[in-house]
Parts: structure tokens; sequence; C-alpha cells
């Protein structure tokens, strides 16, 4: 450990130097042995700020003198001028702060040359601190930390306050250093959003997202028309549904009673994209789609040709509709590249935010009991893999496997089920939290079409909230989250002989077993919650409203 934070305070010598300051301020200093530090390296005047108890004060009082001082403040409210000091920073401060993007813009306000931050990097924070039997009971998070960021997610954060100058990652922290941008900057100020469409309500990623955003401080307003609230089988449009789609389009004219300052459409939205972009005039409007109409209907579930007009025409609407947005958010890296190159626009125009689990009803319960069995449930389509589910299920005879769901695949159940699968049917999205937390492990996807390998489903996300060991298919999407054999068990897809050996190591690991799920929990946690994806979620609208206005 001494090592570790060697080469974390070596790092941010070598960010001081590089900045050359002729002023420091670090904000969040506490008893000053940084800021000292920080002092010496430079040899420039360095001016100390924290809360300034008691206690604190004794400190600065034996620590200050030469070039050294220290004074009370707060990060949200600096005692100081605009662009008063030439590099201003905040060590291990964001984590602790309910209110990180109003600090960032406090520091980024009083500095004339950069901004030198440290976060701990997540999951890898909380998972090295669960494999060093620390903090247990909070799953490897440090008590005060109320803030959790991946690499990404942080360059994401700090780009709305300045452009970045370098950025680095000694083990287990990220170190950004950037230069503010000079004119007004983003605030933590009230957006209002107003969810747009005929999406469905109960779908998780409507739901989340709307419940996230809430708790993130934005004031969600709804317009909505229902059109798919009833239906299980979205794309299964027959002529009843289309006469319902026309008329709620129809209804969509009606402009949305409350004022806002951007509009969603939520899932699935496609052809509400029209009624949106009239409706949302010169103000922002941003696409959740969550999927490609082609992509789903043509590609994954084989629906109709490549070549087959009704191909085309679904292409032509995933392209008009998301070149209508002035932002497209998609679930993952993997999907954002394909949306980009499906509908021509540029892959700025794209931001991710994972899919996440709805809190309540899912969140931790899962342990570890002598009854095993592996669980599946699903819309059964062919992204998931039932084939290679079932084809697991036959080699591992000795394995009890329990599935729930229907849909196109389904008569794969109805033909041939293997003895050891109890196939129960839908079960309602409410009784699927009891559902994990009973089960030995959780299954995720194995299919082998391309889609398959650009999502991360909701029920892996699912799974990691109730911190039930997960298994899925090793893809490009699912690498954009977790790792094989830390957070989650990674197979190849399309491969029943690894996924049964998957599952058997879970069955008589249980220590293996136990820490996947810990540790799926943590990567829960710091990356897909819903106070972290309300975040992200918060940030991408400030950025949009902000650079529109």
């Amino acid at each position: 450990m001494r090592w570790l934070i060697a080469r974390f305070l070596q790092e941010i010598d070598a960010a001081v130097l590089a900045a050359a300051p002729g002023s420091i301020l670090d904000v969040g200093c506490g008893e000053g042995i940084v800021t000292e530090r920080l002092a010496a390296v430079s040899g420039s005047a360095t001016v100390g700020v924290d809360l300034g108890t008691e206690a604190l004060q004794k400190e600065w009082q034996r620590r200050e003198g030469g070039r050294l001082s220290f004074c009370p403040g707060s990060a949200y409210d600096l005692p100081f001028e605009d662009g008063s000091f030439d590099l201003v920073c905040a060590l291990e401060v964001l984590e602790h702060l309910e209110r990180p993007r109003e600090a960032l813009a406090e520091l980024a306000r009083v500095s004339s040359g950069s901004v030198l931050v440290s976060v701990p990097r997540e999951p890898l924070w909380q998972v090295s601190h669960l494999l060093a039997l620390k903090d247990l009971r909070s799953l490897g998070n440090t008590p005060g930390h109320v803030n959790h960021w991946s690499s990404g997610q942080f360059r994401q954060l700090v780009r709305g306050y300045g452009e970045v100058v370098s950025f680095e990652r000694p083990f287990p922290w990220l170190i950004m250093r950037f230069e503010p941008h000079r004119t007004e900057r983003p605030t933590s100020r009230q957006i209002r959003a107003t969810y747009f469409g005929t999406y469905e309500r109960d779908y998780p990623r409507n739901a989340q997202v709307i419940s996230s955003l809430r708790k993130a401080g934005v004031d969600v307003r709804e317009h909505h028309v229902s059109v798919w609230d009833d239906q299980r089988h979205k794309f299964g449009i027959g002529l009843g549904s289309a006469i319902r789609l026309a008329r709620a389009e129809m209804r969509l004219l009606r402009k949305p009673d409350a004022d806002f300052d951007v509009l969603i459409v939520g899932y699935p939205g496609h052809f509400d994209m029209a009624r949106a972009r009239r409706a949302s005039g010169n103000r922002p409007l941003v696409f959740n789609p969550l999927l490609s109409l082609y992509d789903s209907m043509v590609l994954d579930r084989g629906r109709f040709r490549t070549k087959s007009l009704a191909a085309r025409v679904l292409r032509a609407i995933d392209r008009r509709a998301m070149r209508r947005a002035d932002l497209v958010v998609a679930d993952t890296e993997a999907h954002a590249n394909f949306f980009s190159e499906l509908a021509g626009i540029p892959r700025s125009k794209i931001e991710v935010c994972f899919l996440g689990a709805e809190e309540p009803p899912f969140g931790p319960g899962w342990s570890r009991t002598d009854s095993f069995h592996c669980l599946f449930y699903g819309k059964m389509i062919p992204l998931h893999g039932l084939d290679t589910i079932l084809a697991a299920a036959r080699i591992a005879v000795d394995v009890p496997f329990r599935v729930a769901g229907a849909g196109q695949l389904e008569n794969v159940l109805e033909d041939d089920l293997p003895p050891n699968v109890d196939w129960v049917g839908w079960v309602p999205h409410q009784s699927i939290p009891p559902e994990l937390h009973r089960a030995g492990c959780a299954l995720g996807i194995f299919g082998v079409t391309p889609k398959a390998g650009r999502v991360i489903p909701n029920k892996a996300f699912e799974a990691l909230a109730c911190g039930t060991p997960l298994i899925t298919a090793d893809t490009p999407a699912a690498r954009e989250l977790l790792e094989d054999g830390v957070d989650a068990l990674l197979v190849p897809a399309g491969d029943p002989e690894a996924l049964a050996a998957a599952i058997r190591r879970l069955r008589d690991d249980a220590e293996l077993a136990s820490g996947i799920g810990a540790a799926g929990l943590a990567t829960y946690r710091a990356r897909a919650s819903e106070d972290v994806l309300g975040m992200r979620w918060r940030e991408i609208l400030d950025q949009l409203v902000w650079f529109r206005s």
C-alpha cells in the first residue's frame, strides 16, 4: 500500500511541475500534509482551504509559514476572486461531496491556469478493498465516499468544465488536469425535462431513467399517450396496434402542458420523433431508443430478409428518428458505434449511459444456500441464446435450471425440455427479485447474433443489483462493465460446454460464488446504480442544455 501511495504522490508531483504554477490553491486540504508537499515541490505560494475545524486549525498553525498558508472555506463557495490561482487542486475530495458538479464549477472559477483533481477509480477501488478484506460491511466502499466514477465517467464529468490536459491512472486512482472553459460554466441549476411519446411506462429503461433523473434533481414531467403498455411483445404489431399508434400520434400533436428545457423521447419512440421535433421547437431533443428496429427485427430476430421492403423501411425509420434528435443516448459504447454507422450521424452526437436496474424492487438479498439452481428469465428472443442454455442443461444434468418467460422461441421449450429444466412461464417483473435472491446463479445472454455482442441486458444489471453471481457471454459490450472472474463469469457466446463448466464452478466453489456476487454488486453500485446513472443523465442534460443556450 505504501508503494501505491508513493506512486500516486509521484504522479501528483509530475502534474504540478508540468503546470508550472506561480500560485496554488489546495481545496479540501485536511491537515495540510499534501498541501505542504505541493508547496515544497513547486516552490510556489500555496494556500490550503478546508472547513476550518478547531483541530484542523491547530495543524495549520504548526505547518504554515513562508510560502504556505491556510484559511477556512467551502468547496462550494471559495473565498477568492475569479482567476486567483494558477493551479487549483482538489485531491481525493470530489468523491466525498454531495454536489461535485457545483464544486468543479467553483474550482474552475478561481483558476487562471488549470485544475488538478484526483478520485478513486471504480470499481477497482472497491474490489481491491474487498480483496484486502477492508470495509467488508460496505462491500469495499470507503466510509464517506458518496460518488463513484470509472475512468470514462470521470472524463465525461470533467469535460463539462474544461479541456483535459493530462489524465493518469495510477492504480487505483484517477488523476486529471484540465484547463477551464473561459466562458460561463454549467452549474447545478434546475433542469426541467419532459419525457415524451408513446413509450412503455413500466419498461425498465423508461422507469429507471425517469426515477434516476428525479433523484438527481431534474424536474421530470411526462407527456405520454399509451400504445405499448399492455403489449408483452412490442413489435408483433397488427392492424389494431397500428390504429392505436396512428391515433396516439395525432394526440401527440398537442403541445406538452408544462414548460421544459429539454424533451426526451423514450422506448419505443421511433415513431414519435417527428412529433417530438415539432413539440421541442428550438429546445434540445434527446432520443433514448434502446434499440434499432432494423437490428432487432431483421438482423437479430430474422422476421424479415435483409433486402426486403420491410427491412428497408425499418432502416429508414431508424435513420430518420436518430437524425431528428439533437442527441441520442445509447446503452453501451458498442451500441453507440452501431447507431452512428446505421444512422450516418457523428459519433459525437451519441452519449452512453448503461441500463441499470430499478431500485426498488431490485437490491441486495442474495446469499449462498445449500440448494443450488441457475436462473434464466426473459422474452425468449434470439440474442438470449436459449438453445445454448438448454444445451448446457443437457450437459450439466446434475444442475437444476429454472426458466421464466415466454416469447418468440418458447416453442423450443415446448418441443424438447430437458428433465432438469423447470419452465414456469411468464413471471411478473416485480416477482423477479425474490427469484434472483434464491438462485445459485443468474444467466445473462449467450446468443451469437451481432446485436448480442452490442448489449448488456437488463437481466444482467438486475442480477448484479441483487448480488447474485452472474454468468453471461464474453462480448465487447460485457467487457465495458465486467471483468471475467472478478465480478462475473464470462463465457464464449454460443458455447454450451463452457457455460455448463462455469455453472458447475459456481455450484462447487462457494467462496468463488460469494466473491463474484459481492464484486458484481460493488461494480453495480459504482457504475450502474440509480444514483450513478442519474448523475450521468444529469451531466448529459446539463451539457446539452448549457451549450444549446
